[in-house]
């Protein structure tokens, strides 16, 4: 809390203060404020990192970020390496926004990095996806109940 609030924080064992100079970033999925309430985060804490607060829905509900967040991670390599351009067809596209990302971003960039290795060829087609995601798209088409 010191180092918050004051800026400054002892090494182990020291004696002497270090003055400090940053800005922290914080995220979570839990609610804080209720989290506060019911006693399972420090108020005093919630209140030394709430200065700015950003409330970004789940990819779900954000269907039109999907597709820039493809493009962003077929031209990324996670692990340093040189990866193989690829490019993605229209349907694996369209079925990659209809599915629900229940592990939002981190769910999508694990599976554009499976597909980067899996992929038959230079294109992503529907059939290289997970069985999941491919069903989730026909589910979508056929009516089933996808939130």
């Amino acid at each position: 809390l010191r180092f918050l609030q004051e800026g400054e924080m002892y090494r182990i064992g020291g004696k002497h203060p270090i003055r400090v100079d940053v800005r922290v970033l914080s995220a979570t999925n839990r609610d804080l404020e209720n989290e506060v309430k019911a006693g399972r985060f420090r108020e005093d804490l919630f209140y030394r990192l709430n200065t700015i607060t950003l409330r970004v829905p789940p990819l779900r509900k954000r269907p039109e970020d999907v597709g820039l967040l493809v493009k962003f991670f077929l031209e990324q390599s996670r692990y340093g390496g040189t990866s193989r351009a690829l490019t993605i067809d229209s349907k694996a596209m369209e079925a990659l926004k209809a599915y629900a990302w229940p592990g939002n971003i981190r769910e999508l960039q694990n599976t554009i990095e499976q597909l980067k290795i899996l992929a038959e060829g230079p294109e992503i087609r529907l059939e290289d996806l997970p069985f999941n995601i491919r069903m989730a798209k026909s589910q979508a088409q056929s009516g089933g109940a996808q939130s």
